[in-house]
């Protein structure tokens, strides 16, 4: 009985088939495989909120440390204004003083001896470097007073020939008289310009094609030779002069002719390059001009002096900076060399204010390879090369 019982129910269910489940199963699966991802969904929006948030935090660290930096600041700042009120004092001191006495003389407080010339070329990180030793509390920075190029005027005049007439006002005959008074012309405007309580470091790249008068007036101050590899120089000038760029075509224009004296009408005739090989010609031989001057006036010059090279200084600003001071004898301690380091280091530079079309543009050694065209970079090789064999030898140009 039992055994037939047993072969009924084999063959029920292989009429039937196998026991049928009613499906719950796998959707509650399904279900379940849904809110997993949904949780990981929310979990990776956690995250992605938490690393915001992070870095919120993290800017207003940086925020706060900078707050922290300016604040440290403050007593420089508090004593530029009372530097400033000292100026105008002084100033107003002299008006009286030369009303009184017809003449206006006065005692200088800017001593030669402490004046730091930086000479060279433009585009060779001269702003870099002036506002870097700015920051030490005992030096002061006349940007760009064009001395040496109202003293190179003369020389346009006296390369005619008439250097050695004393009909000319400025001619050797007459030198130790008018190179004097442009001396204390420029030391009376620098006296009523700056405090005078430590170092005048006066940035003068475009004045380095005078720099030999310069120095020859300035025998006791302090001189920085910077120079950097022209192409790069050539480089950032014609990305400066781009017309959408931070200087501008028409601006750099209008400042750039070259002036040539006419004997037979007795003023200056202006040109302008016509092509655009022409204009790379006239900035490659303009980097020579002032490089080659400053060099002459660098090694002539009696007093303490230090050469320098961007890209050394670029490699090590804190110890290039170290031994700047300690050969000119500029007083600063370490605390404040690693801050104006750290201050206008290239990092640290607000984005906004760098970059193509920028005036801080690169600041990336041999960047000319990829600025330049194959075309470019034969002319200014050609017409640099002087400079190239002297100071880069190592990347002479190609043959």
């Amino acid at each position: 009985m039992r055994a037939f019982a047993g072969k009924l129910k084999e063959l029920i269910r292989a009429r039937v088939g196998p026991p049928r489940h009613d499906g719950n199963e796998g959707s509650e699966s399904s279900l379940l495989r849904e809110q997993v991802t949904n949780r990981d969904r929310q979990l990776e929006k956690l995250r992605e909120q938490v690393t915001k948030k992070d870095r919120q935090l993290e800017k207003l660290r940086e925020q706060v440390a900078k707050k922290n930096e300016h604040l440290k600041r403050l007593p420089k700042l508090r004593m530029k204004v009372t530097d400033k009120d000292r100026q105008l004092e002084k100033l107003q001191e002299k008006v009286v003083q030369a009303i009184l006495n017809g003449d206006g003389a006065h005692p200088n407080d800017i001593r030669p001896e402490n004046i730091v010339w930086i000479i060279g070329s433009p585009r060779t990180g001269s702003t870099w470097l002036s506002r870097m030793l700015g920051e030490l509390e005992n030096c002061e920075v006349w940007q760009e007073p064009f001395f040496g190029v109202i003293l190179s005027f003369r020389d346009n005049i006296a390369n005619q020939g008439w250097v050695a007439s004393q009909n000319f006002i400025l001619g050797d005959p007459n030198k130790p008289i008018w190179l004097n008074y442009m001396k204390q012309m420029f030391l009376a405007v620098a006296d009523v310009r700056f405090a005078g309580h430590g170092y005048l470091v006066v940035k003068e790249p475009n004045g380095s094609v005078g720099a030999r008068l310069v120095l020859e007036a300035f025998p006791e101050s302090k001189v920085i030779f910077l120079v950097r590899d022209p192409r790069d120089v050539v480089a950032s000038q014609l990305d400066a002069v781009k017309p959408e760029s931070w200087y501008g075509r028409a601006r750099f224009e209008s400042s750039a002719a070259t002036a040539r004296f006419d004997p037979e009408t007795g003023s200056f005739v202006f040109s302008q390059p016509t092509s655009e090989e022409e204009f790379v010609e006239s900035l490659s031989r303009d980097v020579v001009a002032s490089v080659t001057a400053a060099q002459e006036a660098f090694d002539a010059h009696s007093g303490p002096k230090v050469f320098i090279k961007y890209e050394g200084l670029r490699a090590d600003t804190l110890g290039t900076m170290r031994e700047l001071c300690s050969t000119l004898g500029l007083d600063a301690d370490e605390g404040q060399l690693a801050r104006a380091v750290e201050e206008y280091s290239w990092e640290n530079l607000p984005q906004d204010s760098k970059g193509e079309g920028k005036p801080r543009r690169k600041a990336t050694p041999g960047g000319w390879r990829e600025d330049l065209t194959p075309e470019q970079i034969k002319v200014v090789e050609r017409i640099t090369a002087p400079l190239i064999e002297q100071f880069y030898s190592s990347s002479k140009p190609r043959s």
